[in-house]
């Protein structure tokens, strides 16, 4: 029985599956097992990894003859397992050379279920690079040690500055138990977040985890896959906001065989989603692809968590111009979101959170729109201001002053529109400037 398995996904990994392989079988410590789970890839990833199993024993294959997503090719990678410990990768992922060698002597010396290691983000674009500091804080989360519901706590309850990430490739798992708790695990087809329900049933389950974030074992490729901030396409987010909905209605599912507790949970865990949503929906949509999304967050989700979705950047654009004193100008998103809103608005609305919502983005819009029109009296009246010192600068310079008596000789004499009264106009326009 190997020290540690190393369970490895793979789909249409062409262009990355040999640097994740490589930083598995040049691990220093060599008492591992390597099972790569080949999802039916179509691109010759499963070539690459059947050729390096020809040469290293300690790769096994698991070849699946149909696609049937992330997460059961990884419960079926854990099922082949046989290690005293356990770590999942992604196919387009790696570990550093030394990982298993820092890892066992510290989990052989800790008793505990799981260990939850660093990462470093490597960005792929110049976009995901410049959020690299940034995740590097957010997933590199120290904790103290953590029993039994602190674990799950410490995932998705809201307030914690060291709220951890949710996900299975940064931890490594004590075997018997992680092959248990997989087994446990619903065998359903799940899409983009999938990691997500795994990670949420395993933190339920678990009852010790120790975090060594400054361990960063795992290179973490940010921008491959799904991963990254680049735009998106309507029917690419309109396909991940369906997978994230079936990834919360299998973590509601799991949670009604469970405690109160972990219902409550799950009830934040649904929050989190919408969150991921709306930032896909607003950072990686253009302007003019976010409506039909929308149509679609409302279809699958319902009116009300749709409304949700658009209130949050609609509420902070808002906030924002009432704090500045601004008016939001033409095109504005403030605009845009607002046709929007006025499009899903529920009619009745049965969430509490929602509707003090709606009532403060309501105040805000009567403040800005109280705003707007003092601006547009302003502008009228700065526009009269402009015309009356206009009118008092043509009639300053006048040689016959309105109302004057030789004003009104000259204009019985040279009627104002006369061919006469023209001619001597341009003859004195000269002396006049």
């Amino acid at each position: 029985m190997p020290t540690f398995s190393l369970v490895v996904i793979a789909y249409n990994r062409g262009d990355y599956i040999r640097q994740c392989l490589d930083s598995l079988v040049g691990q220093t410590f060599t008492d591992i097992e390597i099972i790569v789970v080949d999802d039916a890839s179509t691109d010759g990833t499963l070539d690459v990894v059947r050729s390096y199993s020809d040469k290293d024993s300690r790769v096994r294959v698991i070849a699946k003859s149909r696609n049937e997503g992330a997460h059961l090719a990884r419960l079926d990678g854990c099922a082949a397992s046989t290690g005293d410990y356990v770590i999942f990768v992604d196919g387009d992922d790696a570990l550093e050379l030394t990982a298993c060698e820092l890892l066992e002597p510290f989990i052989r010396s800790h008793d505990v279920d799981i260990v939850r290691f660093g990462r470093t983000v490597v960005g792929e674009t110049d976009v995901d690079r410049a959020e690299v500091p940034a995740l590097e804080y957010l997933y590199n989360k120290k904790t103290e040690a953590l029993h039994g519901k602190q674990i799950i706590c410490a995932m998705y309850e809201d307030g914690r500055d060291s709220k951890l990430t949710y996900c299975v490739i940064d931890s490594v798992f004590k075997g018997d138990w992680i092959r248990a708790t997989c087994n446990s695990i619903a065998r359903v087809k799940l899409g983009r977040m999938q990691d997500a329900y795994e990670s949420f049933v395993i933190a339920s389950k678990a009852q010790s985890l120790i975090t060594i974030p400054e361990c960063r074992l795992l290179r973490y490729h940010y921008g491959r896959g799904v991963s990254g901030s680049e735009t998106m396409t309507t029917s690419t987010f309109v396909k991940d906001q369906s997978s994230m909905f079936a990834v919360t209605c299998a973590v509601e599912k799991y949670a009604e065989t469970q405690d109160d507790f972990i219902r409550d949970l799950a009830a934040r865990f649904r929050r989190d989603v919408l969150r991921i949503v709306e930032s896909q929906w607003r950072r990686r949509l253009l302007p003019e692809q976010q409506q039909e999304a929308l149509k679609a967050v409302r279809q699958t989700w319902g009116e009300e968590a749709a409304c949700g979705v658009l209130l949050i950047p609609f509420l902070a654009r808002a906030k924002e111009l009432v704090d500045g004193h601004f008016t939001p100008v033409d095109g504005d998103d403030y605009y845009r979101w607002d046709d929007m809103l006025r499009l899903i608005r529920p009619e009745h609305i049965s969430d509490q959170e929602l509707a003090n919502q709606l009532k403060d983005l309501d105040r805000m819009r009567g403040a800005i729109d109280k705003q707007v029109k003092a601006n547009l009296l302003a502008e009228e009246e700065r526009q009269r201001s402009l015309e009356r010192a206009l009118t008092e600068e043509r009639e300053r310079r006048r040689l016959l002053k309105t109302g004057s008596a030789a004003k009104q000789i000259v204009d019985k004499l040279l009627p104002e529109e006369s061919r006469m009264r023209r001619a001597i106009r341009g003859f004195l326009l000269p002396f006049r400037s």
